[in-house]
């Protein structure tokens, strides 16, 4: 791979098979729930953000299903409430895309990781990353951003389409859907440096990026709602 140029896409298009509405919902008023109000009270008392309520990897699944069930994405230009059956779908789904426990404390582990480290382990899940896309399989990766006792929710998900790779440059680019940016492919681009370490580390659309893991998929076959 390392030594000829290479462009590889799989079918997945954000304009055409990613949800409308960008990754921003509104947290359950009083009286839908006790545990909404609990969640959002640990989250203030943490010091985390509850200005919004974000369901990316959600997003991402449920995408992911319709892609593979051949179904068009509901034509919504605004994120479902709290009590639509997309929302519970969605939130089924995000639920989902921790894979219980394992996801979150990856992502903590990976927050505290020195920088070195980090680029080690990002260049060797970008080499499984790789053969996935070649595969043409879309694949859920988790972006971590933060470090240290920063917020984990500021971490994301998004997922990865496809990719290039310039040899002269040595730098790999990869396709995106982003559920923070609708409509458009992002890209996250780094170049290979000695040593298995990557620099330049980069999202098109601005947000900090640190590192990158590979998240699992399991299809649901029913599918969100209409």
């Amino acid at each position: 791979m390392w030594d000829s140029e290479r462009t590889v896409r799989t079918g997945f298009r954000p304009a055409e098979h990613g949800f409308r509405f960008a990754n921003r919902f509104l947290w359950p008023r009083a009286g839908q729930g006790r545990g909404w109000t609990l969640a959002r009270a640990v989250l203030r008392l943490l010091g985390m953000n509850t200005t919004a309520l974000g369901l990316c990897g959600g997003m991402c699944l449920a995408a992911l299903d319709l892609y593979h069930l051949g179904r068009p994405v509901p034509k919504r230009d605004a994120p479902p409430s709290a009590g639509d059956a997309l929302f519970r779908y969605l939130l089924r789904r995000q639920i989902d895309s921790y894979s219980g426990p394992r996801v979150p404390l990856r992502v903590l582990a990976w927050m505290w990781r020195r920088d070195g480290h980090l680029d080690r382990l990002t260049i060797a899940q970008f080499l499984h990353l790789r053969a996935r896309l070649d595969a043409g399989a879309p694949t859920p990766l988790v972006l971590v951003r933060t470090r240290g006792l920063s917020d984990p929710t500021a971490n994301h998900q998004v997922l990865a389409l496809g990719y290039t790779w310039a040899p002269l440059e040595r730098r790999a680019t990869i396709f995106m859907y982003d559920p923070n940016h609708p409509l458009i492919e992002p890209t996250l681009s780094f170049i290979v440096a000695p040593g298995g370490r990557h620099i330049d580390l980069r999202q098109s659309t601005g947000e900090a990026v640190r590192g990158f893991f590979l998240g699992r998929y399991r299809p649901r076959t029913s599918g969100p709602p209409a």
